[in-house]
């Protein structure tokens, strides 16, 4: 996550997230248009970044470092777990239906970046600032008994981003399918029952198995 930057390098790293957010690809993004957004000269994008490149990775870190920051500000502030979880669902609808899809930026504009001399030190930060939240949901849910400590750390972490995909990846294809009449609500119950069923012991799980059973 980015730290201690100047008022005027977050302007330009936020001019960069508002072109792409208006629908122009992060490659084809141009320090020209970047430095008109921010209301700044040209040079002055230099000044503080010495290539496109570098800017890209940086608006990267920058904007997963703000967005995982309000995430869990909304996740503190829930009254309790559960609510806290359908905050984190509510998150990735809202970052999914945006003209700028998180997913892809990372996913596909990132790894075409995968060369450049920061990549390595951004994006493993960007992995610690994403275990790091994983790491507080879990114990949130732990702190209120919503399921026993997980077996290790790793496995909290593999079935919350297990939760998240399988949410994800659901909606979109019922998105892309054009159902309209998809109960998200619904999904979301369901998303979150599976969850905390993965994280409880097989004997204390099985009166509920048939709990929050969702047609697929």
């Amino acid at each position: 996550m980015e730290k201690g930057i100047s008022q005027k390098e977050t302007a330009i790293l936020n001019a960069v997230m508002c072109l792409v957010k208006k629908g122009t690809p992060p490659h084809l993004v141009k320090v020209a248009d970047v430095a008109r957004e921010a209301g700044i000269g040209k040079g002055t994008v230099y000044e503080y970044f010495s290539s496109k490149e570098e800017l890209l990775i940086r608006a990267f870190s920058f904007t997963i470092g703000r967005m995982v920051e309000t995430l869990l500000a909304e996740f503190r502030e829930a009254p309790n777990f559960r609510e806290g979880m359908m905050k984190v669902f509510d998150f990735l609808i809202e970052c999914d239906c945006r003209s700028f899809s998180l997913f892809h930026f990372c996913d596909t504009e990132m790894l075409a970046l995968a060369h450049h001399r920061l990549f390595d030190q951004i994006y493993h930060s960007y992995f610690d600032t994403i275990l790091d939240c994983l790491d507080r949901i879990v114990s949130r849910g732990v702190d209120e008994g919503a399921f026993p400590p997980p077996i290790s750390t790793s496995y909290g972490r593999y079935v919350l981003i297990a939760a998240f995909s399988g949410f994800h990846t659901t909606l979109t294809a019922r998105t892309m399918a054009g159902d309209q009449s998809f109960p998200v609500s619904e999904l979301k119950e369901f998303a979150y029952k599976s969850l905390r069923r993965s994280l409880t012991p097989e004997e204390k799980s099985v009166e509920s198995s048939r709990e929050g059973q969702l047609d697929l």
